[in-house]
């Protein structure tokens, strides 16, 4: 009795063809994988950067908002630059107003706090307290603080204070933020900005 066994099998040409399409396959898989990563990535760092920045301007608009004469009867507003801002405000629970002065340093937005020591007689000398709020801004920097005067309405129909600012003259201070996605030299910009008015010097 004869048995005949099936010799047949895959080709090389078979095989070559195989591994082919299954490095196409997996190479598909890697690159919809990347391309995944790399969006969420950019979706992370987007909203990051915008929530610190949204972060940082809701907290000076709350203060410059309540702005106020100093401790030692200090005008709500000492210094008005393009890129600082230096006011007056209560920032805490006990009766002693603080020295708050926003700046930039390099590429990051910055924050300032000085408390007044002494017991009668009150004094901003001490050291101020520096946090970073907002980091990666756009280089070089534009203006990011506008002075508003006292003629304006609910049109935005606003008068720009030019420089150097008097200050008796400010009622409404425009805070803009343009910064970068993250550090490499190419990363999209974002922009937030937004007016806050100063109630201690409406005059209207």
């Amino acid at each position: 009795m004869k048995i005949f066994l099936d010799k047949k099998g895959f080709t090389l040409l078979e095989i070559i063809v195989a591994m082919g399409l299954f490095s196409i396959v997996i190479f598909g898989i890697f690159a919809l994988f990347e391309a995944s990563s790399k969006a969420n990535k950019n979706v992370w760092e987007s909203s990051s950067v915008q929530n610190e920045a949204s972060k940082a301007m809701q907290t000076v608009v709350d203060e410059l908002r309540a702005a106020n004469y100093s401790t030692v009867g200090g005008y709500p507003i000492a210094s008005a630059t393009g890129t600082e801002i230096i006011f007056y405000v209560n920032i805490d629970s006990d009766i002693l107003v603080e020295r708050i002065h926003y700046f930039v340093e390099n590429d990051t937005f910055k924050k300032g706090v000085t408390k007044p020591t002494g017991t009668l007689l009150y004094s901003y000398g001490s050291t101020e307290q520096v946090t970073e709020l907002v980091h990666n801004l756009k280089t070089p920097l534009e203006t990011i603080f506008t002075y508003y005067g006292e003629t304006y309405n609910d049109a935005d129909d606003f008068t720009v204070l030019t420089y150097p600012i008097i200050l008796p003259d400010v009622r409404m201070v425009g805070i803009t933020l343009q910064l970068k996605q993250n550090s490499t030299p190419n990363a999209p910009v974002f922009e937030v900005q937004t007016k806050v008015q100063v109630r201690n010097l409406k005059a209207n």
